[in-house]
């Protein structure tokens, strides 16, 4: 296990393996290395072989790796392969989750094994903008933050038909407008 490899209970690599770099090997030779990361989010199967008896599947110890929390559809640690980029994490994510603010993304960033820094950004524009779409470094932690639950909403109780919450639109809704959406006053 200490070079990645499976054991009888997980049924894969173990967390110290790659999944970025598995190599299949036959009479000594590679014959193919694939990621399996094409395969889980992308469904890639081209690279996969019919194995034969005595070939080697050789798992090398993981690589870099960045954790993804919040408003993302798959949050997770995922291993970095070459030059990663905050898109390509986000992507690797399954992308943003529909209650994500663009407006706000925090990096937690390890700096000489010492220091752990935070930086705030945002992900507006950042397909555009290359100093937004930073290239990832191992143990980067990225947070991405829900928007903001404003409620445009006022509650009305007391001697009303249907009490409750109401919506509202400032500036333009009125008291009146909230009594008739209630059914109105009762008669005590």
């Amino acid at each position: 296990e200490e070079t990645g490899i499976a054991s009888d209970q997980t049924r894969g690599p173990s967390k110290k393996g790659t999944m970025r770099a598995i190599d299949v090997k036959r009479n000594g030779k590679s014959i193919t290395q694939f990621d399996m990361y094409d395969f889980l989010l992308q469904g890639n199967k081209t690279k996969d072989v019919r194995l034969m008896p005595e070939d080697v599947i050789f798992i090398p110890p993981v690589g870099q790796l960045a954790a993804i929390a919040g408003n993302v559809k798959n949050p997770a640690i995922y291993e970095l392969k070459g030059e990663t980029r905050l898109l390509d994490l986000i992507g690797m994510a399954g992308g943003l989750s529909g209650t994500a603010f663009r407006g706000r993304v925090q990096v937690q960033r390890i700096d000489n094994n010492e220091l752990r820094t935070f930086f705030e950004g945002n992900l507006i524009d950042i397909e555009k903008n290359s100093e937004k779409n930073f290239a990832l470094r191992d143990g980067d932690l990225i947070k991405v933050f829900a928007v903001v639950d404003l409620k445009n909403t006022v509650t009305i109780t007391g001697a009303v038909g249907n009490p409750g919450d109401f919506g509202v639109a400032t500036g333009v809704t009125r008291v009146n407008d909230i009594i008739k959406m209630s059914g109105g006053l009762l008669y005590y």
